[in-house]
């Protein structure tokens, strides 16, 4: 090979390296479009409380949520379901920056779906649901036993109608004195009368 077709062949390596340059710069611009971006992302929960699939042992009285975005407060709309599959009626809720806030009404022991559909402050909207579990401690209901009747004291005198023992043994013993004076002074008269008609004979 000639100089001068050394020279010709240099000429078309270095024209060829600025079209691979290209080539390679749009697959790579390529690649960067149809990847997805990060900040494509959209509002997700990040806390509630109740969390979810929670067992509570005590009713709440209300529910929160944490979002990853501002919500608009004018867009918010949140629903309770049973385990029956009705839904319970609800107050308003609250939204403030990051934070939904819906109060709850009495609720009795089951299981609980709390849905939300809301509107990010960038206009998408947002729906999700958690679901969560009473189980309260029952009250119990056994009845109360009455109070027995406690004997009465050993010493405690008996009632006023009962006839007393030692009123009848004192008047037993009175009617045996009386009855035993009586007898001695028969006695006494009869011996009188004895002696009387002797000194008459």
């Amino acid at each position: 090979m000639g100089p001068r077709t050394r020279q010709e062949h240099g000429r078309r390596g270095l024209s060829a390296l600025p079209r691979t340059a290209l080539l390679w710069a749009f697959s790579a611009l390529g690649l960067m479009v149809l990847l997805p971006l990060p900040a494509a992302a959209h509002t997700a929960l990040l806390e509630s409380s109740p969390a979810d699939g929670a067992t509570l042992q005590q009713a709440p009285a209300e529910a929160w949520l944490r979002l990853s975005d501002p919500i608009d407060p004018n867009l918010v709309t949140v629903t309770l379901t049973g385990a029956d599959g009705r839904q319970l009626p609800l107050p308003p809720p609250t939204a403030r920056d990051t934070t939904l806030t819906q109060p709850l009404p009495h609720l009795d022991n089951g299981r609980y779906a709390l849905a939300y559909r809301i509107v990010s402050a960038d206009g998408h909207p947002v729906t999700g649901a958690i679901t969560f579990t009473l189980d309260a401690p029952l009250p119990n209901t056994t009845p109360t036993p009455m109070p027995t009747s406690a004997p009465a004291p050993a010493n405690q005198p008996p009632p006023a109608d009962t006839p007393q023992p030692a009123a009848e043994d004192g008047s037993a013993a009175l009617w045996w004195a009386g009855g035993g004076a009586v007898a001695v002074v028969l006695v006494a008269v009869a011996a009188a009368a004895v002696r009387y008609l002797g000194r008459q004979r």
